[in-house]
């Protein structure tokens, strides 16, 4: 198996288990998520899919909005609870 196509096998599990995460309310699937994004970019990029790229390029922002939002939620909690 080429090194190229692991690597897309490996992304693709990455960004499964971020989805996982994120839909257990697990804060680390923004992380998890986050990476799996930019590299999806770059092999986007590199394979010249630009489209995709865009694509993923908008999941990155939803992921930094939903990682603000989390952490927002968060503060507002700890607000409350003291």
């Amino acid at each position: 198996m080429k090194s190229f196509t692991i690597l897309t096998w490996m992304l693709s599990m990455l960004s499964i288990l971020g989805a996982i995460l994120n839909s257990r309310k697990n804060v680390y699937g923004f992380i998890v998520w986050g990476i799996a994004n930019c590299a999806w970019l770059v092999v986007d990029f590199y394979k010249e899919i630009y489209a995709q790229a865009f694509l993923y390029s908008i999941f990155i922002g939803i992921n930094i909005y939903g990682w603000l939002m989390w952490k927002k939620e968060e503060n507002k909690k700890k607000e409350t609870d003291v």
